[in-house]
């Protein structure tokens, strides 16, 4: 069985590349992303972004470590990266897509398979909740608001 796939959008008042900073800046995911306790940058590829990158987070009682690795699209249009290890899920993998040059369309995808039999309203509940966090956490540390 295939795992669907949540997305959504925001327009944030920003250029691809800024927004790609502030993407690429995992150190700085505990300040503005929920749920994100801690971030560590393992590898990282040969202009200094993050290729495989641990997260400590916790989010509605459940608490995991998860291992990224992360790939780039060309000229600052977005990344994607895939689950390389969890306790808590099967498969986690997303991407961002970044359309025009500022103001900018951001499209969020995301996949999640947790390692537990959950009701499908609850998996959706979930990925609408990292969804939600992902881009609006996102657009309030860009337009630093």
């Amino acid at each position: 069985m295939v795992a669907e796939q949540t997305m959504g959008s925001v327009e944030i008042d920003a250029t691809p590349q800024e927004i790609m900073a502030v993407i690429t800046d995992f150190e700085a995911y505990p300040e503005w992303a929920d749920g994100v306790k801690e971030t560590e940058v393992l590898k990282a590829d040969g202009r200094g972004r993050g290729q495989e990158v641990r997260f400590a987070v916790s989010s509605l009682g459940l608490s995991d470590d998860i291992l990224f690795r992360y790939t780039y699209a060309a000229a600052s249009t977005g990344c994607s990266w895939t689950l390389v290890e969890a306790r808590n899920v099967k498969a986690l993998e997303g991407s961002y897509e970044l359309a025009g040059t500022g103001p900018t369309e951001v499209t969020y995808h995301l996949t999640l398979e947790p390692s537990i039999p959950l009701p499908g309203i609850v998996k959706r509940q979930i990925e609408k909740r990292m969804l939600k966090a992902a881009l609006h956490g996102l657009k309030r540390r860009v337009e630093g608001g």
